[in-house]
């Protein structure tokens, strides 16, 4: 998510993806470090990114919910068929050992389905970059 932070305060994200696909498509020069005022970026950055990433992160979110909504319809929906077709077929020795087999792999499955429903945000910088504007071309 690129955001660009102009020296006022505000964020315009359309500059940003605009200089974000330059960054892509070009070649650029780099002409000093920011030293002094790296800090202070950093923050600015943080801050806007939490603000303007907030609907990004809750659509994923969201969108993450409904496919392990589904994922867990579907294994209930075949553990089920699963049990019903041990039910029908062998020994009742074997069945039996089929059932704890059955209930040993869905346990495992919905440990692995209750870990992978948990979503952590975790915003990092890729690269900051100053721009000056005395050096830019039109």
């Amino acid at each position: 998510m690129p955001i660009f932070c102009h020296n006022d305060g505000r964020v315009l994200l359309p500059t940003a993806r605009r200089i974000w696909n330059i960054l892509l498509s070009d070649k650029i020069d780099i002409t000093g470090q920011m030293k002094d005022d790296s800090s202070h970026a950093f923050q600015t950055i943080m801050t806007a990114g939490e603000e303007h990433g907030k609907p990004v992160y809750q659509e994923l979110v969201s969108l993450l919910k409904d496919k392990l909504s589904k994922d867990k319809a579907k294994a209930e929906y075949s553990f089920h068929a699963r049990r019903r077709a041990i039910a029908r077929i062998g020994l009742p020795e074997v069945r039996e050992y089929r059932f704890k087999q059955l209930d040993k792999e869905k346990m495992a499955w919905e440990k692995q389905h209750s870990q992978n429903s948990s979503a952590l945000p975790e915003l990092k910088p890729l690269i900051i970059l100053g721009i000056n504007g005395e050096q830019c071309e039109k």
